[in-house]
């Protein structure tokens, strides 16, 4: 039952942990102000697929649980959001290429590109030939004119540095000098809440 899904447990940022971990998620804000999403499947194909195969209620929820933090982020909706998604063309198994991925990234392109925020460019980068497709004819009809038209093919990832700036990208992004060691998520919720509870443990930390 979906909506049991989403309420039992509780949707908190604990609950979700370990599926943002496998999706490797991650947010920032460029120098304009706007919030960036990026998700890199070039390295993390096998741990996605482990996860929607064993427990796909979870990865429902993070995804619930990340629509909502970007629809309520005053940032994300008073100058919109930027979605950058490398998939991987050379790096993942021929298979994984045609099978797994066009739907790992028709849910992503479906979900984040239809949230109610402004959704000023969506990056694609390393693209395999599917992509185009995925988008030019089979997602299109489903996309506002004004989403299709922020759809951009990046096949050099390198390029993203000449857009944002370097401590603005994910550290490990794949084909990039990005040096953001941890999101502004995880470093808010799950850094803060880890040495709460180490204090709390050792009888320092006071709420």
């Amino acid at each position: 039952n979906t909506n049991r899904d989403l309420i039992d447990p509780p949707l908190t940022t604990n609950s979700i942990k370990e599926s943002w971990k496998a999706w490797g998620i991650q947010l920032s804000y460029n120098n304009a102000g706007r919030l960036v999403i990026w998700f890199d499947l070039s390295q993390r194909m096998e741990l996605v697929k482990e996860k929607i195969s064993s427990k796909e209620e979870e990865t429902l929820r993070l995804f619930v649980w990340f629509t909502h933090f970007i629809m309520f982020d005053t940032q994300a909706q008073t100058d919109g959001c930027i979605l950058v998604l490398n998939l991987g063309r050379s790096k993942n198994p021929f298979w994984d290429s045609i099978t797994t991925l066009p739907q790992l990234a028709h849910k992503i392109l479906t979900i984040f590109g239809t949230i109610p925020v402004r959704m000023k460019h969506i990056y694609l980068c390393e693209s395999p030939e599917w992509a185009h497709v995925l988008i030019g004819f089979i997602m299109k009809p489903f996309l506002s004119q004004t989403v299709n038209d922020r759809i951009l093919f990046m096949e050099n990832p390198e390029l993203l540095e000449d857009i944002f700036d370097t401590t603005n990208i994910p550290e490990k992004f794949s084909g990039t000098n990005g040096k953001m060691e941890k999101d502004i998520l995880w470093s808010t919720f799950y850094d803060s809440y880890e040495a709460q509870q180490v204090q709390l443990s050792e009888g320092f930390y006071r709420p």
